[in-house]
């Protein structure tokens, strides 16, 4: 090897290792983010959140929800939407079955001096016990392990399958004594079977859900949209398309006129 291949080879290594150094050190430090008007202090790379993805669905739900409302954050994740409710004085629930999300989650709670019951467990249409495929605290794990696969690269460690608590939305109400107000439903696929195990919550035909649908994800298990609002028209809510985002929509839905209601 001629000197200048060893320089180059030593200094591509030294670039590697100084960014390195430079994620580790973000890591430690958690660093301050606007999220619906709000400032919120998070962990890197959540410190770095930028809301213009999703902007006009942060915004929807920040505007319904109010002190001493009943939310709950389903697919809760880092917990940004249960900090946005939190802050805004309601009541939250947090749904959340990867072990390394939660635990960033109720730190996040912890930085901000923020409260909200953290429940790690994954939202279907039974009670039991299921496979859930989560890689760290990436935002696409999921039942699918197809879905939790398009999170490999984005961030660090592998997709493993692990056992996960499950529960459905009504059982949990029934058991708690809560009925929520606002849901919000990001479930990575998921979508049809966690409404599945919210009939009684949409029988009642009160509050307001914000849905963030996957078509692809939908497809790997088998579901599609038009399942998703086939089920929410039978039980009488219609909906709203706030953004699209091209994988992923997301929708506000609300109780009205089933005659109001179309399947797309």
């Amino acid at each position: 090897m001629c000197a200048s291949e060893m320089f180059a080879t030593i200094w591509t290594t030294a670039k590697r290792w100084v960014r390195r150094l430079g994620v580790a050190w973000r890591s430690r430090k958690p660093g301050w983010a606007v999220v619906a008007g709000e400032r919120f202090l998070l962990r890197y790379p959540f410190s770095r959140f930028d809301p213009a993805s999703e902007r006009l669905v942060l915004d929807a739900f920040a505007a319904a929800v109010a002190p001493g409302m009943l939310v709950f954050d389903v697919g809760a994740n880092a917990g940004i939407y249960t900090l946005v409710a939190s802050r805004r004085g309601a009541r939250t629930v947090a749904f959340e079955p990867s072990r390394k999300a939660a635990q960033l989650l109720e730190e996040h709670l912890a930085l901000n001096q923020l409260e909200a019951d953290v429940v790690q467990a994954v939202v279907v249409d039974h009670d039991g016990e299921v496979s859930f495929f989560e890689q760290g605290s990436a935002n696409t794990s999921s039942i699918s392990e197809a879905s939790a696969r398009t999170g490999e690269g984005l961030t660090e460690g592998e997709v493993v399958e692990v056992a996960r608590p499950a529960v459905s939305l009504d059982s949990y109400c029934a058991g708690s004594g809560l009925w929520p107000d606002v849901v919000k439903l990001d479930v990575e696929g998921a979508e049809a079977l966690a409404l599945a195990g919210a009939s009684a919550w949409l029988g009642r035909r009160r509050g307001v859900l914000f849905l963030e649908l996957h078509p692809w994800s939908l497809a790997q298990l088998g579901q599609s949209e038009r399942d998703v609002f086939e089920l929410l028209d039978s039980s009488g809510w219609t909906w709203l398309l706030i953004e699209d985002n091209g994988n992923t929509r997301h929708y506000q839905v609300f109780p009205g006129p089933p005659s109001l209601c179309s399947a797309k």
